[in-house]
């Protein structure tokens, strides 16, 4: 759910090089994948549940998982890459105003569209006061008792993603704050290695308290702003993921600085289908997890507590080779760049706000007897209704929003040059 380009820093030749292009060319397709997987897991759950046959499809229903952690991590690489490698280049970071601005003008048109119709046009969902209305289209459902789900019900995950854009900038000159201004390479990387452990043992702690501490205590009732009860709906409650995808970005860069990576992860580079192998050991261990209905009895607290903690080890691994090694080797990278995945994951956005519209409509005609009970029938006209919305959405909203962004902020996806000091070369800025 975030925008495809990332200037890249050119790297040394060899078989871990940093990708020598001005994106990275797999990232389309594993969004795709995680936009895919999303669509599955509602609508095999809403088949679940409109026809009671609750242990159908079993192995989809931790898929909702797989694609949100992939989103997450997918965000967190992309959008910190370019702060770290400013960082360890001593250069001066993205400008905070141009970086909100854009990601704003991604989100939001966007999402607005998808909400006003299905409020006022399809009528799936309602908004029932002035203050709701802002607060669904600002984004700020998480942060209020018991709307964390309310809306399309899938954009409590644009909540954290709004979250993260505003608090990145802020961890970013944190960590560079911590570093002394003589630190050579090295030292950067300890310090990018610290702040990005401490972050995602603060999600852990979260997570932890949230299980055992706060247990099945509702959120209190009327919207109330920052119920502690809902801790783990909030960016704090995810940062492991996303400190997992930073630390794909501190690799890069690192890299990309003439750095080597550890042995493993540099046969993990070679061999992307080891990579994949164990993404999805991850996931299978991750279906052991069957969490029964009362989430908060003591065993399923390790049971949240585990598919919490795989499924940012799935998506970790599973992203990697996109991230290090040939990218123009192998046939799992080479996949991911087919046209298919790449045109899906263009539209991937659209079809993250949209599938979850077509499902609600498709319950009504379900129960009005429009449509019958069968499954492939279901996936046809889901899937087909998403992405003829979809691509409307990013041809006719998105992209539009994006250009708009641009020539708002010219040239502010690169951080502007420091000058160097006296006697020192020119940088060239990449």
């Amino acid at each position: 759910m975030t925008s495809t380009s990332l200037d890249v820093e050119s790297g040394t030749p060899g078989p871990i090089a940093p990708v020598p292009h001005d994106r990275f060319p797999c990232f389309d397709g594993l969004r795709a994948i995680a936009a895919l997987a999303v669509v599955v897991y509602h609508v095999t759950t809403t088949f679940n549940i409109e026809t009671l046959h609750y242990d159908t499809w079993q192995w989809t229903q931790r898929l909702g998982n797989f694609g949100v952690s992939t989103f997450f991590l997918i965000s967190g690489f992309l959008l910190y890459r370019p702060y770290v490698a400013a960082h360890f280049a001593d250069k001066t970071t993205p400008r905070v105003i141009p970086f909100w601005g854009r990601r704003a003008f991604r989100i939001y048109p966007g999402y607005w569209v998808a909400l006003t119709v299905a409020v006022y046009g399809i009528a799936i969902t309602k908004i029932q006061s002035f203050e709701l209305f802002w607060s669904y289209f600002l984004l700020l459902q998480n942060y209020r008792a018991r709307l964390t789900l309310n809306g399309l019900g899938v954009e409590w995950t644009l909540v954290i993603e709004i979250s993260f854009y505003l608090a990145l900038p802020g961890i970013a000159w944190v960590l560079r704050a911590l570093t002394r201004p003589d630190a050579d390479l090295r030292s950067k990387l300890r310090v990018q290695l610290g702040g990005l452990a401490f972050l995602y043992f603060l999600a852990i702690g979260v997570r932890v308290w949230r299980l055992w501490s706060l247990g099945s205590k509702p959120a209190p009732a009327g919207g109330g702003w920052f119920p502690i009860e809902q801790v783990g709906q909030w960016l704090v409650g995810y940062l492991d993921w996303f400190a997992l995808g930073m630390l794909l970005a501190v690799g890069s860069a690192w890299i990309a600085n003439g750095g080597r990576l550890p042995l493993l992860a540099r046969a993990l580079a070679r061999y992307p289908a080891v990579s994949w192998l164990l993404s999805l050991t991850c996931f299978w261990v991750a279906l052991q997890l069957n969490t029964p209905e009362s989430i908060y009895a003591s065993v399923t607290r390790v049971q949240d507590f585990g598919i919490a903690f795989l499924y940012g080890l799935v998506a970790f691994f599973l992203i990697f080779p996109a991230v290090f090694g040939d990218q123009s080797e192998g046939r799992i990278r080479r996949g991911l760049q087919t046209r298919v995945l790449t045109s899906l994951g263009l539209v991937s956005y659209g079809i993250y706000l949209w599938h979850i519209i077509w499902v609600q409509q498709l319950k009504v005609w379900v129960r009005n007897g429009t449509i019958g009970v069968n499954i492939w029938l279901w996936f046809a006209i889901v899937l087909g209704l998403t992405l003829v919305t979809a691509t409307a959405s990013y041809f006719w909203v998105e992209r539009p929003a994006i250009r708009l962004s641009h020539r708002l902020w010219p040239g502010s996806s690169k951080p502007a040059p420091t000058p160097p000091p006296a006697g020192a070369p020119a940088e060239v800025t990449a």
